[in-house]
């Protein structure tokens, strides 16, 4: 299994609005985090996700559902190793 520090938390959202507003509110309240297209193992359609490491994962959460976004799932991956 790959270091922990190497595993990371991918969310996603009802819609592309509430991940721009997803967005909004971490970058407002001081955490890291990136916007990414949701990845292929999650879903083959369009659209964007929150990517933050997986030890923020919690403190994400709570801060997302409280400011109201729309949550639609949360997945942690272990990145590949060759």
């Amino acid at each position: 299994m790959a270091p922990e520090h190497n595993v990371y938390t991918v969310f996603t959202f009802v819609s592309t609005h509430q991940a721009l507003k997803a967005e909004k509110v971490l970058k407002e309240e001081a955490l890291k985090a990136s916007i990414i297209p949701v990845p292929r193992e999650i879903s083959s359609l369009c659209g964007l996700a929150i990517r933050v490491d997986a030890q923020q994962r919690g403190q994400v959460e709570q801060t997302l559902r409280g400011k109201g976004v729309g949550i639609e799932a949360v997945f942690d991956f272990v990145p590949r190793t060759k």
